[in-house]
């Protein structure tokens, strides 16, 4: 499951949840959304859906600007995860290369 919040970190409270990609309401569940990172400029959201078994790792870009960020979904790449275990994902300062590592 994607959500974002808002978070007021003056007072530590959080309010306007936006759900993004929800979790089916029944197993199996043979991906799961291990990390993401924020684009430097704050409007893309990257995720990372591992596969838990030999099928590919996907990484996902969503348009938070959209005024439907659901539908902003993009594929960016395709991976099969040797080692399975996707645990990090950075972005360079020039906003050149994503980094997925375990």
């Amino acid at each position: 499951m994607i959500e974002l919040y808002n978070f007021d970190r003056c007072n530590g409270t959080i309010t306007s949840t936006i759900p993004i990609e929800q979790e089916p309401a029944t197993g199996p569940y043979p991906n799961t959304f291990v990390s993401c990172a924020y684009s430097k400029d704050d409007t893309k959201l990257y995720v990372v859906e591992y596969s838990q078994n030999n099928d590919p790792s996907y990484l996902w870009q969503f348009d938070l600007m959209s005024s439907n960020i659901i539908t902003s979904k993009l594929l960016i790449d395709s991976f099969i995860d040797p080692n399975m275990g996707v645990a990090s994902i950075e972005i360079s300062s020039k906003q050149q290369n994503i980094f997925i590592c375990n």
